[in-house]
């Protein structure tokens, strides 16, 4: 007689069973009833031998089933963001007579007078009579005040040392004529400078300019012939292939071929 243990896992097979056991059958007990020896208790019976037998199955509960876990997202090929190019500073415009020499123009010259503030210690009358070592220190402390493209660089020097000049000459001339030292002037300085206007060679230099500006009150001469400004700077960015500016321009309209100025009056305007 088969023990109670037999039965539960025999009743998850697929085969056909009898539509009603005696309870002895599934408790395991025997039983007196005529109807009961009819039916074999020792095993169950044999499925048909043309089915395979399956394994039984065994019920699952929550915690025998492996945790879920969260779909993973796809993730797409993805492909570099290309960064929109670094904004670079817009060249100058073309250079006219009404255009200023750097541009921005106010700024350039603010960068100039506080060069000129912060870094003239010499006693030189002039920008012109400076050695290359000391514009070298001025156009160093220009860079301090003022920034640029590299690729401007040597028009930007050949600007400065042009702005530099009439800015030394003007204020150094205003100044002679109040007879007042500027604040920002050293003493020392200021009783050198003073002792060159006093010298016989400035002083005919100055009566030449005054000839010269009395003579050409009418106005200026140059070689341009019967075109504008405007039309000359624009025969020089077509033919240059590039942006001209203005001391260019007027070294072409103010230059005889021999390479002479036209006046004298051209010559310190340049200067």
């Amino acid at each position: 007689m088969a023990d109670d243990t037999d039965f539960p896992s025999v009743l998850f097979l697929t085969h056909q069973w009898p539509a009603a056991l005696p309870h002895s059958s599934v408790a395991g007990g025997s039983s007196s009833s005529p109807a009961s020896s009819s039916l074999p208790l020792s095993s169950p019976p044999r499925p048909p031998h043309n089915t395979a037998p399956t394994a039984p199955r065994r019920p699952t509960s929550p915690s025998s089933l492996p945790p879920r876990t969260a779909p993973q997202k796809r993730r797409h090929k993805t492909t570099a963001r290309q960064q929109p190019p670094a904004p670079t500073s817009p060249r100058p415009p073309p250079s006219t007579s009404t255009s200023p020499r750097f541009w921005p123009g106010k700024r350039a010259a603010d960068a100039i007078t506080l060069t000129l503030k912060q870094g003239w210690h010499y006693k030189e009358p002039g920008y012109g009579k400076l050695k290359k070592e000391q514009k070298d220190e001025l156009f160093e402390r220009f860079r301090e005040n003022a920034s640029w493209q590299p690729f401007l660089e040597p028009e930007i020097r050949k600007l400065f040392n042009s702005s530099m000049s009439s800015r030394i000459r003007n204020t150094f001339c205003e100044a002679r004529k109040k007879n007042v030292r500027p604040n920002w002037l050293q003493v020392d300085i200021w009783e050198c400078l003073c002792a060159h206007w006093q010298t016989d060679e400035y002083k005919r230099i100055q009566e030449v300019g005054k000839a010269n500006r009395a003579s050409e009150k009418g106005g200026s001469l140059h070689t341009g012939g019967r075109k504008t400004i405007i039309d000359h700077a624009q025969d020089m960015a077509e033919a240059l292939n590039r942006t001209v500016y203005l001391d260019e321009v007027f070294e072409q309209t103010h230059i005889k071929k021999s390479g002479d100025w036209v006046d004298d009056r051209s010559r310190m305007t340049h200067e």
